[in-house]
């Protein structure tokens, strides 16, 4: 008799489980811009409600966009969620969506679930 795969791992915290749906992390993030919008300071929030096309020099790559905000100002910003690891290639991605689009793009960090987020202007 084999022992399932999957039996005794751990998943990373945040790793989404399925497709489309939030994470844990994700949907914190969520509980957080919710509160902004009570407070009047966020006017509106979807949950990957756009797919960027990329070009970089590898030819052309696909971005989805974890939140996409309307703030009170009516600014439109990005906000790409991440944990304590974030990967350069991960960043470089978001560079180019500032880069190519017209909208600020905002990478939103926590560590632990203890820890404050960051939020880091591209």
């Amino acid at each position: 008799m084999t022992d399932h795969p999957q039996r005794g791992r751990k998943r990373a915290w945040g790793k989404r489980k399925v497709p489309g749906a939030m994470n844990n992390l994700e949907a914190d993030y969520a509980a957080l811009l919710e509160a902004r919008k009570r407070e009047g300071a966020v006017l509106w929030y979807r949950f990957e409600a756009a797919k960027w096309r990329l070009t970089d020099r590898d030819g052309l790559t696909n971005y989805i966009v974890d939140f996409l905000v309307q703030l009170d100002t009516g600014e439109i910003v990005l906000v790409e969620v991440k944990g304590g690891f974030f990967p350069e290639k991960n960043r470089l991605k978001l560079k180019l969506v500032a880069d190519q689009y017209p909208f600020r793009v905002i990478l939103a960090r926590r560590a632990r679930k203890a820890d404050p987020w960051t939020e880091e202007d591209f």
